[in-house]
């Protein structure tokens, strides 16, 4: 897909963050009815972690921290900036990142930590290659940065090694973190080769300090590409997967916007490309990580940017997109952002609270999936609703979920089992209400008492799952809540429309 220059800025507008950072179905019409996907019970499983997470800004997004956390986000992202934290070959100084770290475990959050930002003395270019001579001295810095921010009190996993390395513009994009692509503006020595040959480098450095930790790419764009109009290296991952740098990872990092969704489908479709070229190359399926997931409510006064943006669109994307990455088993994913910033990027609104931190319906979208999913097991996808409906089967605590919505702007009526006569279907939109509708009782579409219940599915995603069975004539009731909003901090600002 060509776009703009102004909607480029969705896919890396993260990085400025990190410059700045101080330190198979029935097809509709064809006559059949659709079967009814069945929502019963299941064996018990273990809950999950909380997979889902947040980007903050560390540490202007302090006041944040606690609102997002009560919502439900799990996990968040910090960058170590390389330069600053050794600015003298040899002298480590590391007072803000240990700062900004304590603050966000503090908080309760689980931390992938992002290392970018070369020194001048080790690299040409602030994002790209180092000078041949540095590369241990880059995987002696990572051993440090390992062996300290994975012992206690910070206990951190995960470590990502830079932003969105296939930026090919080092001229105009170096603020996305990384310039390892190679396009008409690349920095000098560029290439998936060379930024192979760095991880191979740092990885059994990483390893030797704690071998349980998880190596990562900086997040992959792999869109937007150089032959389309954008900064992004189409070849960057083949050249580095060639050179062996599979082998220097242990999962697979990327970014996912809604801008570019139609080129992939969901989540899953460019999940699932990355996983293959990986296999191809190192013969394991290697799990899959998102630190950047987002859409913004709204887009700069003037711009060229032709894709429509609304606060409901951007609600809608928070379950949906989330919803399809806990699918395709994508464990952490970061929602791209916790607050609007747009003077810092590119006039975009991504976050899910406006800047005086009152909440967007985005963040009430987030706090109802977290509400619903929190500690859910993916299932299945079903694919018995018909070509044009997505509906996926988490289980939670022996209660089935299934999240679903139609890609039309259309509803229409979809049937779902509730296993006898009578019984009661729970269902929560994303603004948290939760209703029950009773079998044959007022809500359900088809009238009858025959153990389904028929609802109206349309682009409003819906959690849909099973009530007790109530006494016979039970109506329709709507049910609190699971959980009331926390009160974001107040300012005197006033709320933006």
């Amino acid at each position: 897909m060509r776009m703009t220059r102004s909607a480029s800025l969705i896919l890396f507008v993260a990085g400025l963050f990190a410059v700045l950072a101080p330190s198979g179905a029935a097809t509709a019409g064809s006559g059949q009815a659709p079967a009814t996907p069945t929502a019963v019970a299941t064996p018990a499983t273990p809950p999950a972690r909380n997979a889902l997470g947040m980007w903050l800004l560390w540490p202007d997004d302090q006041p944040s921290a606690e609102t997002m956390r009560r919502a439900g986000a799990a996990w968040t992202r910090v960058v170590a900036p390389w330069a600053q934290t050794e600015s003298r070959p040899g002298v480590y100084d590391w007072s803000s990142v240990d700062g900004q770290l304590r603050a966000v475990v503090n908080q309760g959050y689980e931390v992938v930590l992002a290392v970018m930002g070369s020194p001048s003395w080790a690299a040409a270019t602030w994002c790209g290659p180092l000078y041949p001579q540095h590369v241990a001295s880059y995987a002696r810095f990572m051993r440090a940065v390992v062996a300290r921010y994975s012992a206690a009190p910070y206990h951190i996993r995960y470590f990502e090694l830079g932003n969105e390395p296939d930026n090919a513009d080092a001229v105009g994009n170096a603020w996305v973190g990384g310039c390892w692509g190679k396009g008409p503006n690349q920095a000098a020595g560029a290439g998936g080769e060379r930024y192979a040959a760095l991880l191979k480098a740092a990885y059994p450095a990483m390893k030797a300090a704690n071998p349980d930790i998880v190596v990562m790419t900086g997040g992959l764009a792999y869109d937007f590409w150089g032959d389309e109009g954008g900064p992004f290296d189409r070849g960057f991952l083949d050249d580095f997967l060639t050179a062996g740098g599979g082998d220097a990872i242990d999962a697979i990092n990327f970014h996912f916007y809604e801008a570019m969704a139609p080129r992939w489908g969901s989540v899953a479709g460019k999940g699932q490309e990355l996983q293959s070229k990986v296999k191809a190359a190192t013969g394991k399926i290697k799990p899959l990580v998102i630190t950047e997931i987002g859409s913004p409510s709204d887009k700069p006064a003037g711009s060229a940017d032709a894709n429509p943006y609304s606060e409901d669109q951007e609600a809608r994307f928070v379950i949906k997109g989330l919803v399809q990455s806990l699918a395709a088993g994508v464990a952490p994913v970061l929602w791209f952002q916790a607050v609007d910033r747009p003077k810092l990027s590119g006039g975009y609104a991504y976050g899910l609270l406006w800047p005086n931190l009152q909440p967007k319906p985005g963040f009430v979208a987030f706090r109802t999936l977290a509400n619903e999913l929190g500690g859910a097991v993916y299932q299945a996808t079903l694919d018995d609703l018909g070509a044009d409906v997505e509906a996926y089967r988490f289980t939670e605590r022996n209660q089935v979920k299934i999240v679903v919505w139609r890609n039309a702007s259309a509803a229409r009526p979809a049937p779902f089992k509730v296993g006898a006569a009578g019984g009661v279907l729970r269902y929560v939109n994303r603004f948290g209400v939760a209703h029950a509708v009773a079998d044959g009782g007022k809500g359900d579409l088809d009238g009858a008492r025959n153990a389904s219940v028929s609802l109206a599915v349309g682009p409003e995603p819906l959690f849909v799952g099973i009530a007790a069975v109530p006494p016979a004539g039970t109506p329709s009731t709507p049910v609190p809540a699971a959980t009331q909003a926390p009160t974001p901090t107040q300012t005197s600002t006033p709320t933006p429309r």
